[in-house]
């Protein structure tokens, strides 16, 4: 019996959170509201049905909804229906199957290795101390990509999936969006009214250095000295 089953399509909705076979991403509290291109990353799997044994009761092919995932802590990967660590999702960028290249000679389905890549990303982060420069969910998220060679590239890491959500991402909705930005933006309007208006209202260098002066010595206006006469 073949182990090759067929795949339904992958059917993303972002109304109901639902985001299987993407890569997922959400603000970090303080950090993405100077940074808004910086935030927290996680892989979604597909969870079809894998085996031409896994069938229900009509003799079709079992399916169950995908489930995010996502290395939230040192030896902790969260799995989640619907939401990361730190809230829900804003931005998703959907994986091309196509572009698996270890899918392209096996013999199982390409939303099979892509599962099979996560639960190994998985089994190895849930091994691995949390860093937040060196090993962090960005690195979770690069190990799956790299052991499926996407798009061709083995050298993902948080730099190009940095760059690889700003180009391809897409946001989950208009609201989300506004709560991505809106804090940078009240941050950077307030730092840029203080510059403006902190300027005019600063007095003149040479007033404040003459007034310095006049306080440490004491000095007042003295008449101008007249030439004595002999």
């Amino acid at each position: 019996m073949s182990t090759r089953v067929l795949d339904d399509a992958v059917k993303i909705a972002p109304r109901t959170d639902h985001f299987p076979v993407c890569v997922v991403w959400t603000p970090l509290p303080l950090l993405s509201w100077l940074l808004p291109f910086v935030g927290h990353l996680g892989v979604c799997e597909c969870l079809r049905a894998h085996s031409a044994l896994a069938t229900d009761a009509d003799g079709a092919a079992a399916t169950s909804d995908g489930t995010l995932h996502d290395f939230a802590g040192s030896y902790f990967i969260r799995k989640h229906p619907t939401t990361l660590a730190f809230g829900p999702v804003c931005k998703y960028v959907p994986i091309d199957l196509a572009h698996i290249k270890h899918a392209l000679h096996s013999d199982f389905s390409p939303t099979f290795v892509w599962d099979r890549a996560v639960q190994e990303a998985d089994h190895e982060y849930e091994h691995m101390t949390h860093n937040l420069l060196c090993n962090n969910c960005h690195s979770h998220v690069a190990m799956v990509l790299n052991r499926l060679h996407y798009r061709g590239f083995t050298h993902w890491n948080t730099l190009t999936l940095i760059a690889f959500l700003v180009w391809h991402g897409k946001w989950v909705s208009t609201k989300r969006l506004l709560m991505v930005w809106a804090p940078f933006v009240l941050i950077a309007t307030c730092v840029l009214l203080f510059a403006l208006l902190g300027g005019r209202s600063a007095p003149p260098a040479h007033t404040t250095a003459a007034a310095a002066i006049s306080a440490l010595t004491g000095a007042t206006d003295l008449p101008a000295p007249t030439a004595e006469l002999d």
